[in-house]
């Protein structure tokens, strides 16, 4: 697995505080790798409370976003954005600095790199 970069992590926390501006609360944008992904492809994640869970139109926002910051190289790094609950176990679990774990049970993750929350930012609520 290739690891993203500080520059790609760097423009990714920019555009966490983009969406945070125009979205608040942004609770998770994170990046997670498939064990069975191709080494350089990762997933990046997303919940913010105006971010509406598994929406196409959410998908577009955030890809439109990236769109405006990344080079085409860096988007081929991106395969998959997901806009998920503030409350789901995964988010919640890696905002506190937990190990990656899957998405549903098929999925097996073997890196998870949260870009937000940052140490800029408030920490998400607690669940549970």
């Amino acid at each position: 697995m290739t690891p993203p970069s500080d520059k790609f992590t760097d423009k990714l926390r920019d555009i966490a505080e983009e969406i945070a501006e125009e979205k608040p609360e942004l609770h998770f944008l994170g990046l997670v790798h498939r064990t069975e992904g191709p080494p350089g492809d990762w997933d990046l994640l997303v919940s913010s409370d105006q971010i509406e869970p598994w929406s196409i139109d959410s998908i577009k926002y955030v890809v439109a976003h990236l769109r405006r910051r990344l080079s085409a190289a860096e988007m081929t790094r991106i395969a998959t954005v997901v806009a998920l609950p503030a409350d789901n176990a995964l988010l919640t679990h890696l905002s506190q600095g937990g190990e990656a774990y899957g998405l549903h049970p098929m999925d097996q993750i073997d890196r998870a790199v949260v870009i937000w929350p940052s140490k800029h930012a408030s920490p998400p609520a607690r669940t549970g």
